[in-house]
């Protein structure tokens, strides 16, 4: 289940320039993380850590690594190495970090679903912006 649930599409829209491409990738993935299915194993996994704290690694690094390595090349451009898609891995880390985490955090804790969804497209618009800026992206 962890596997069917977590682990992301991974379609990105080559056409699209860099931060237009970034951000489509970045709202498909929150659109997942906040899905309901996804939050509710989740809070599951959160709530057995304690207990099964391999459940929670193998959980972590399905959703994170599938999801960094998504961007990562998303980053790195269509016909990317390897070599480049893992040194997009660490901005795409950040962008994980800077969208992700604060968004499922509220989603585990209860806020509300749709204002999430609706608070979405600024929160990976922003990431961008200050991954941009500080010149972390260029094609």
């Amino acid at each position: 289940m962890v596997d069917r649930t977590l682990l992301p599409s991974g379609e990105v829209p080559w056409h699209l320039p860099l931060p237009d491409r970034l951000q489509a990738v970045g709202l498909a993935l929150l659109s997942q993380a906040l899905s309901f299915e996804v939050v509710a194993l989740m809070r599951v996994v959160v709530t057995t850590a304690h207990r099964m704290p391999e459940l929670a690694k193998l959980a972590d690094r399905i959703g994170r690594d599938s999801g960094v390595y998504c961007v990562a090349t998303a980053i790195a451009g269509e016909n990317a190495t390897a070599e480049a898609i893992d040194r997009a891995s660490t901005v795409a880390s950040t962008f994980i970090d800077l969208v992700f985490v604060p968004h499922q955090m509220r989603a585990l804790l209860g806020d509300d679903s749709m204002r999430l969804e609706a608070e979405a497209p600024r929160r990976v618009s922003e990431a961008i912006d200050l991954l941009s800026k500080a010149g972390w992206l260029a094609e």
